[in-house]
């Protein structure tokens, strides 16, 4: 399995989407993730589907992203190649300037 698409969101979230593996007996498929490569702390299922959205992310962290595939029997595939994602930090707020005399002043916060 490849994955084929990964989607940001501004809520800290990401949506990965993967190739289906071809075989009529696959029951499903499992998105492990974490924040060190090739150590994943947390398992999704997604059931028969080949996109899941993770929602919860913290801006700045790195998540590491791989798939597995099940059949009915509960056997599971070799994890898929891995996908990496840094939440992005968010824009700083500018506030609006205050003018004085021709000149301006601004703060950034953040």
């Amino acid at each position: 399995m490849l994955f084929s698409q990964l989607t940001a969101s501004a809520d800290e979230s990401v949506t990965l989407a993967w190739n289906p593996v071809a075989d009529a007996r696959i029951a499903g498929y499992k998105l492990y993730y974490g924040t060190a490569s090739r150590s994943y702390s947390n398992v999704v299922y997604a059931g028969n589907t080949n996109r899941v959205t993770i929602s919860g992310l913290v801006a700045g962290t790195t998540y590491y992203f791989a798939v597995t595939s099940y059949d009915l029997a509960g056997m599971e595939s070799d994890l898929s190649n891995e996908a990496s994602y840094t939440v992005p930090m968010p824009a700083p707020a500018l506030n609006s300037p205050a003018c004085a005399g021709g000149q301006f002043g601004f703060t950034v916060s953040g």
